[in-house]
C-alpha cells in the first residue's frame, strides 16, 4: 500500500498546459499556476506521458512567444 498524499494531478491539466506556456510563461510558472512545486510539475511529466507532451508543446510555444 502507497503512503502519502494523493497526487493533485488532474488529466484535464494537459488541456491546460500548452495554453498557458504558449503566453511565454515557463515551467515554474506552470507549477504556481497549477498550485504544485516545479519538482511536482517533474514528477507529472515522469509518471503521465501525456502531461509530459503537453508541458513539451507548451515550451515550445513559449519558446515562440
Amino acid at each position: 500500500m502507497a503512503g502519502g498524499r494523493p497526487s493533485k494531478y488532474d488529466p484535464a491539466f494537459c488541456d491546460q498546459v500548452v495554453p498557458f506556456m504558449a503566453d511565454g510563461y515557463s515551467v515554474a510558472a506552470l507549477a504556481g499556476y497549477l498550485g504544485v512545486a516545479v519538482s511536482t510539475v517533474y514528477l507529472w511529466m515522469e509518471e503521465h506521458q501525456e502531461f509530459s507532451d503537453a508541458v513539451k508543446d507548451g515550451q515550445a510555444a513559449a519558446a515562440l512567444w
